[in-house]
């Protein structure tokens, strides 16, 4: 299936979803591979969200346009610059972007921080 095909290219073990097992657990299981959430200032991020706290959408980091700008993936290739999804590959407070909107340049996205009860 495509969920679990997915799931393998996420490194994760493969769960064979009958509606049975789809208990709270797995359900959760599968939200943490989606990664709406960070650990700690999300520099390890790699998720597919793309829209800033304020709902605007993100600028491809491969892109110059609207907003000129040195955080490419050349310049950064161990920050998983890809798409225009949120990272964060200067260690600012959490995942940010640049944004589309040729006013706004960049902007913290609308993540979470992981509840991360190992961390506290």
């Amino acid at each position: 299936s495509l969920l679990d095909d997915y799931v393998n290219t996420q490194g994760a073990s493969v769960f064979s979803l009958t509606k049975k097992q789809l208990s709270v657990g797995s359900i959760e299981e599968c939200a943490a591979k989606v990664q709406e959430c960070y650990h700690g200032n999300g520099q390890s991020y790699r998720g597919t969200s793309s829209t800033t706290i304020t709902g605007r959408k993100c600028q491809s980091w491969s892109s110059m346009t609207p907003h000129r700008h040195e955080k490419t993936p050349e310049h950064f290739p161990e920050a998983g610059l890809t798409m225009n999804y949120c990272r964060n590959p200067d260690a600012d407070k959490s995942p940010w972007c640049y944004t589309t909107d040729p006013s706004v340049r960049w902007e913290f996205c609308n993540l979470r921080k992981c509840l991360d009860p190992e961390a506290s």
